[in-house]
């Protein structure tokens, strides 16, 4: 149920541990390593494809704000300001930054190569100069082979069918004479597939040039059906190299998705054998990270200011905090990483009746200090948003750093709240009975909550005895 509804809009759990498998595990090829720390920097910082593509080299920024050290990537937002392009900067989290900090080194050092010749190229752009080739007027054939990703018998049949076109003659000396080719022929050939030297118009007179640019690759070094590339050329890497990484194409075995490649399959199908590997698609990467940080705790309008949209509404489209967020929870209370009466009554049931108990959960929403399963088109609030109060649509996550922080300042709140009556009593002001009872209760309810999440990890103790058990 919750693959189906969510497919086209947030990766399963499934898809998103297998891109850790992969990254940890199975990733050793450079061409691998390079499209599995790109999509890192996609699901980290949540960019949209085309802005992840434009990433310059220099973008990581690191400055102190209010007596602490911030992190973020600089990239070029088009949708804020009114759609005029601008350069903006994501910040990040302390973990999405050290992760980042890792993906950025490991993508430059992968790059390198291709970086120092596209400054050889810009320096000179009316040529594509051969090294080490001064004084010679012809190279051999399994020299320009080389030049163009191939071996000999790829630039033969490359000259045969005419999608090269040079000139050659036999060497006239030497045992199995070899062909010879002008380099000025050569360089002329490179030229005309050299492509743009720059990736995109900056829109103030200035162009962001292959150099400065994140991703960046010699042709044929993302090709899955050769491992040659052209070293005297450079590319960007495009939108479909991460798109038939994340998500097959069927045209080929060279056309597998990572997920295929590697294995990673989806929890359905697989007592019943069927191959169901995992899919994503690019953009589910930015409504996962959205999602998580409501599910963390931020607010619509926090998470609009952090995504820098021009039109805040348009981050309700991404939240998914109604059956999406209530298909995280079913996999949060299986899991044993929630706690509350729903999950008491949920461990207590005989494990064939669980499934059929967690269908009734069709309706869930963040607060602050939790997750509210009632579904308001049914049901009304009888606590009046008292959470704490015993709820039993109330369910948190034990060990939560934001949940933990919004309780306590809710304590805080109920504290002095209890304070200023003390001291209106103290008056001689007549204080209703019941609102002492009201923050009493609240006051009591919060401290309970708290010494669960010291004393032990309430859903996930109780599941795993369950699991066991079973």
């Amino acid at each position: 149920m919750g693959r189906q509804s969510r497919l086209d809009r947030l990766p399963t759990r499934r898809a998103i541990e297998g891109l850790g498998e992969i990254f940890r595990l199975h990733a050793k090829r450079p061409k691998d390593r390079l499209l599995i720390c790109a999509v890192g920097l996609l699901l980290v910082a949540g960019f949209r494809l085309g802005e992840l593509l434009r990433l310059p080299s220099d973008g990581w920024v690191a400055e102190v704000h209010r007596g602490r050290e911030r992190c973020g990537l600089r990239f070029w937002n088009r949708k804020t300001q009114g759609g005029t392009w601008q350069w903006a900067v994501r910040w990040l989290s302390p973990m999405g930054a050290e992760l980042a900090r890792d993906l950025l080194a490991e993508i430059g050092a992968l790059t390198q190569s291709a970086r120092d010749q596209s400054r050889v190229l810009e320096r000179d752009p009316s040529r594509v100069v051969i090294p080490n080739t001064e004084g010679h007027g012809e190279l051999l054939a399994h020299e320009v082979a080389l030049l163009f990703g191939t071996n000999k018998i790829g630039l033969n049949q490359l000259l045969h069918d005419q999608r090269l076109r040079l000139p050659r003659r036999r060497s006239p000396t030497g045992k199995g004479r070899e062909n010879l080719i002008p380099k000025a022929a050569v360089e002329a050939e490179l030229l005309a597939r050299r492509g743009a030297l720059h990736t995109f118009d900056l829109g103030n007179g200035r162009q962001q040039l292959l150099s400065d640019t994140l991703l960046i690759v010699h042709p044929g070094f993302l090709d899955d059906r050769t491992e040659a590339v052209m070293p005297l050329l450079v590319t960007v890497v495009k939108q479909r190299d991460i798109g038939v990484f994340l998500k097959s194409r069927k045209k080929g075995a060279y056309r597998l998705s990572a997920f295929e490649r590697f294995g990673i399959q989806e929890p359905e199908g697989e007592e019943e054998g069927v191959s169901n590997p995992s899919v994503m698609r690019s953009h589910v990467a930015r409504h996962w990270l959205n999602t998580v940080a409501n599910k963390a705790g931020m607010s619509a309008f926090q998470i609009s200011m952090w995504m820098q949209r021009a039109d805040a509404s348009q981050t309700l489209l991404y939240l998914h905090s109604a059956s999406d967020i209530a298909d995280l929870t079913r996999e949060g209370m299986r899991d044993g990483a929630l706690a509350g009466r729903r999950v008491e009554d949920f461990n207590a049931l005989p494990p064939e009746q669980r499934e059929d108990y967690l269908a009734t959960i069709r309706s869930a929403h963040k607060t602050a200090t939790g997750i509210c399963t009632a579904d308001f088109g049914v049901d009304q609030c009888e606590v009046n948003k008292a959470c704490e109060l015993g709820c039993l649509f109330y369910l948190r996550t034990p060990g939560d750093p934001v949940e933990r922080a919004n309780l306590l300042a809710k304590r805080a709140r109920f504290v002095f709240a209890l304070e200023q009556i003390a001291a209106a009593e103290r008056d001689g002001k007549q204080i209703l009975p019941r609102l002492r009872e009201i923050n009493v209760r609240w006051l009591a309810a919060i401290d309970r909550t708290l010494a669960l999440d010291d004393s032990q990890e309430c859903g996930k103790g109780r599941h795993k005895e369950a699991t066991d058990a079973t």
